[in-house]
Formats: structure tokens, C-alpha cells, sequence
């Protein structure tokens, strides 16, 4: 090769990643076989997976009030209707709330926000887990499995103080619903 010649040497990785998506990312290397760069490319390869965008009252919340009635999720997408799993938590230190009517699930009319009716009590903390690998119900419009779900938050005391949730739970809730926080 001539040396005023140069080349550009492209590999491309197409990984799988748990759902069905899909991460394709370019490798270069210059004439001189040094790297330049590694880029997270999305491209028409992605395919998308339902994720939790928004819970109410949100995860992680220490000072809940008691009287909450309904506790929701908001989706990134349409949700197919009936498919849908409020599974108790594999946390030992966390309460189960207990359930409110014969129709304690529903969904909005437009399938992006499904709402459990609860009963709560002060200073507890409590915790369900969507779609739990042993029971994955809860999928989108296009059929797409939304990944598990830590739903961990804690009710104010009866003096309207907040309950401490330990630093060792939030860290474990935190990376357990990475998926549904990285952009």
C-alpha cells in the first residue's frame, strides 16, 4: 500500500440483549490498525421493549401516605389488555399490600397505565414485583414481554415522619430496574 494511502477498517457487532432488542455498535480502526472509536449506534436494528416510565407513588418513596388508595404504572407503550402480573415480592423484608374490591387491577382506555387498588397502613414498607421472570404476563400491543419490575416504596409513620427504606435494598431495587432507567 502506498503510504499516502489510508484505510478505514469498520467491524460491526450486533449483540443480543434480553426482550428481544437488539444493540448494534461500530469498532474502527485507522490505517494504522489503532482504534478510534467504539459507538453505540441505534439504528433500524433496535427493536424496542416495553418499559415502566413512570410509578405512582413513585419507587423508592419513603413517606407515602397511608391513605393511598391506588398504586400505578405508566408504560412506554400500549399494553396488550388482560396481561398483566402485581406478583407479591421475593423481598423477605418488605410487606405485600393487601388488594381493594373485586376489580383491584385496571387498566386506562388507552393501555399505557395499569393501577392496582390497595389498602395501606402506616410505617411499612412494601413491595411487588411486575412481571417476575416466573410469571411474565404483562406485554405490550406488538407482544413484546416488559422486563421484571422492583415496585419497592415505604408509607409515612403516623406521625406523617418517613419510613427509612435500607440503603441495601434501594442499591438491590436500583439495579434490579436498570433496564427501565437507562436511556
Amino acid at each position: 500500500m502506498n503510504t499516502k494511502e489510508k484505510k478505514l477498517i469498520a467491524v460491526f457487532l450486533l449483540i443480543a440483549v434480553p426482550y428481544g432488542g437488539y444493540h448494534l455498535f461500530c469498532a474502527c480502526k485507522n490505517w494504522a490498525n489503532k482504534p478510534i472509536e467504539m459507538k453505540y449506534m441505534p439504528s433500524l436494528f433496535s427493536s424496542s421493549i416495553p418499559l415502566i416510565v413512570k410509578t405512582s407513588p413513585q419507587t423508592l418513596k419513603n413517606n407515602v401516605s397511608p391513605k393511598t388508595k391506588v398504586l400505578s404504572v405508566k408504560f412506554s407503550e400500549e399494553m396488550k389488555r388482560g396481561y398483566c402480573a402485581w406478583c407479591i415480592s421475593s423481598e423477605k423484608t418488605v410487606a405485600t399490600p393487601k388488594t381493594s374490591g373485586k376489580k383491584a387491577v385496571s387498566f386506562s382506555n388507552d393501555f399505557l397505565t395499569c393501577s392496582l387498588k390497595v389498602k395501606l397502613k402506616p410505617d411499612k414498607i412494601y413491595g411487588l414485583t411486575l412481571n417476575p421472570p416466573k410469571h411474565p404476563t404483562f406485554r405490550s400491543k406488538r407482544g413484546k414481554v416488559l422486563p421484571p419490575y422492583a415496585y419497592i416504596f415505604a408509607t409515612a409513620n403516623k406521625d406523617g415522619s418517613p419510613t427509612e427504606i435500607p440503603q441495601a435494598l434501594i442499591d438491590k431495587v436500583n439495579k434490579y430496574n436498570k433496564i427501565h432507567t437507562e436511556k
